[in-house]
């Protein structure tokens, strides 16, 4: 195992408080940092009752929307992170799955085991937030995969896109990556492409993550991103 979840405050108990909107959006000061930091979709995103009686939280993992979260998760390489990703210090869990961009996991096993150790955090009562940078592809697909998990909605996507974004799930391989793997309807595609050509790939030759990378949290000493090289820390948070 590696970091377990620690309390902001030593000796508190987790409470199933009533779901928080996000932080309401204020626009900077200043010309050039209004147009680089211009309200976008994901600062409108509600809470998502993704099972009932469970609520996660999504958006940018870059900028989250919440500020009190026990667990962070992102798929960018761009994810916020703070000195709370080192096990030695307190402070929320911060988790970095790398996903690339309107693509796929490229670890199935990986991901679905993070799927049910998101869900026992949910049920028990944690605050978690999931991110990438719009809050829509591959959160969305995170989002309706755990669906899927907690309740068997062969409709997850729709469900998504019906309770937390419109915009969510946007490329045809995340579509049919949903479909292949977990039970989803067909749906269409909110932005089309996926970063491959559909005709003439199969969805199953995705390639596998070098033995050894990290990829739960990102408290990583000596980054396999940066160095290359696999790391001698466990290639897992979830369990086995």
């Amino acid at each position: 195992m590696g970091k377990k979840y620690r309390h902001h405050q030593k000796g508190t108990s987790v409470s199933h408080s009533p779901p928080q909107q996000p932080l309401p959006y204020t626009a900077p000061s200043g010309n050039v940092a209004s147009a680089a930091f211009a309200k976008r979709c994901y600062h409108d995103h509600p809470p998502y009752e993704i099972a009932p009686g469970l609520t996660i939280y999504g958006g940018s993992g870059n900028f989250p929307a919440v500020e009190d979260a026990d667990v962070y998760i992102g798929f960018d390489h761009g994810m916020r992170r703070t000195k709370a990703q080192f096990p030695w210090n307190d402070g929320p869990v911060e988790v970095w799955f790398k996903i690339t961009d309107m693509s796929v996991p490229e670890d199935r096993d990986e991901f679905d085991k993070m799927l049910d150790w998101t869900a026992a955090q949910l049920k028990e009562g944690k605050k978690v937030h999931a991110g990438c940078i719009g809050g829509h592809g591959r959160t969305g697909l995170f989002f309706a995969a755990l669906r899927y998990k907690l309740t068997g909605d062969k409709d997850a996507i729709k469900h998504v896109r019906a309770n937390y974004c419109h915009k969510t799930v946007e490329s045809v391989q995340q579509v049919k990556w949903l479909m292949q793997h977990y039970g989803q309807n067909e749906a269409v595609a909110t932005k089309g492409g996926g970063g491959f050509k559909q005709s003439t790939q199969s969805l199953g030759q995705v390639k596998p993550v070098q033995p050894g990378f990290w990829t739960g949290p990102s408290a990583v000493a000596g980054n396999p991103k940066s160095t290359g090289k696999p790391t001698n820390r466990p290639a897992s948070i979830w369990g086995a």
